[in-house]
């Protein structure tokens, strides 16, 4: 993000389900730009590789009041009704890019982690933090109907979705 940024007005535009991909996500900021006469740095949205949980928002930099509805009006089949969007300020958009940057360096993988496996011949599957090995990588349990494998993975190539005790009550 640019320096002056941080007195900026940014919306926060909810898309629909089937928009929030990358491929989606990008042809929308296209778009935007294209029709209204938009800069590159002023539509953002946040990859999915980086941070799942933010897949479903696009920013834009406000310049007229009107322009939220214009927005909107525009593009009906990819943003959600008026009432989900909101504002925010350019040092909040800041925050919020620096933190999922600082997240994404230090994934911390513990034991009873669900993780999804985000690379390799086991990708878009789920499994199960086992144990920590001493080369710094994860051993993660895979179900399969022929059995069980455990596979090594870096932390960073997996993303997590849950911890198994969360699901799992320990009785006395």
């Amino acid at each position: 993000m640019e320096e002056g940024i941080s007195e900026s007005t940014w919306l926060v535009l909810v898309l629909k389900t089937k928009c929030c991909n990358d491929a989606e996500r990008e042809q929308i900021k296209s778009s935007l730009l294209a029709n209204f006469k938009l800069r590159a740095d002023e539509v953002y949205y946040v990859h999915e590789e980086d941070c799942h949980a933010f897949c479903n928002f696009l920013f834009v930099k406000e310049h007229d009041e009107g322009d939220l509805r214009k927005y909107l009006e525009f593009r009906r089949d990819a943003f959600e009704p008026y009432p989900n969007h909101m504002r925010i300020t350019g040092s909040e958009l800041d925050s919020m890019v620096e933190g999922i940057r600082k997240n994404r360096r230090t994934v911390c993988v513990k034991h009873g982690d669900v993780v999804l496996i985000k690379n390799g011949r086991y990708s878009k599957l789920y499994g199960i933090v086992l144990r920590e090995s001493r080369t710094a990588k994860v051993e993660v349990g895979l179900k399969f109907c022929f059995g069980v494998m455990v596979e090594q993975y870096n932390p960073d190539e997996l993303e997590i979705v849950g911890n198994l005790f969360n699901y799992l009550k320990v009785l006395k």
